[in-house]
């Protein structure tokens, strides 16, 4: 079951409306076009796509990902955990990480949660949003919404962790866009306060 549901979330981007259709004169089956990726994007031409082949060309990798012999390498190099950045300590201890990467939410450019509705419906296991760290204006708080003063207690909260796991003298590198100048003040005051000293 497993393997179906991730057969099924990783054909969902192609098989959408969001892959563009490309024409190649090199490529007369036409098979060019994809997602344009980093942006949530409805071509004017969409690309349609086989479900049934989408599912045969991924099963064979899936195969080998899901065999009982792939999961104990799997399980030995790699940890993969779901939840807040605000919570890391009952799984990573403190001084215990060489480098962190992380692109941070966007204050109210992206609602990720209303983005993964499909996917999530599909896998049943919702996001909490009190804990997504967004702001959103077309809400009020009691409706709902989050203030800047909410998303900035979140990302502080996730910055103060970042910090925590970090070694001593190790870096993190924050990837963040927003052309609002209170949110950039809100991420330049979160890493200040988790005790870094890079300039943003």
């Amino acid at each position: 079951m497993a393997a179906l549901r991730f057969i099924v979330s990783a054909s969902l981007y192609v098989a959408s409306k969001m892959s563009s259709f490309r024409y190649d004169s090199r490529n007369p089956a036409n098979t060019a076009g994809g997602i344009h990726k980093g942006t949530l994007y409805i071509p004017s031409l969409s690309k349609e796509a086989a479900i049934p082949g989408l599912f045969r060309n991924k099963w064979p990798y899936l195969r080998q990902i899901f065999s009982h012999k792939a999961y104990p390498v799997l399980e030995d190099t790699t940890i993969i955990l779901t939840g807040s950045a605000s919570a890391l300590s009952t799984v990573i201890s403190d001084g215990t990480i060489d480098y962190i990467f992380t692109d941070s939410p966007f204050g109210a450019n992206i609602f990720y949660a209303d983005c993964s509705l499909l996917w999530e419906a599909w896998l049943q296991d919702f996001t909490d949003v009190k804990q997504e760290a967004v702001w959103n204006k077309s809400l009020k708080p009691e409706q709902g919404g989050k203030t800047l003063t909410d998303y900035s207690v979140i990302m502080n909260e996730a910055f103060a962790e970042m910090y925590r796991v970090l070694k001593p003298g190790r870096w993190a590198s924050i990837v963040f866009s927003n052309s609002d100048d209170r949110v950039w003040q809100v991420i330049r005051d979160g890493a200040r306060e988790a005790g870094t000293s890079q300039t943003l």
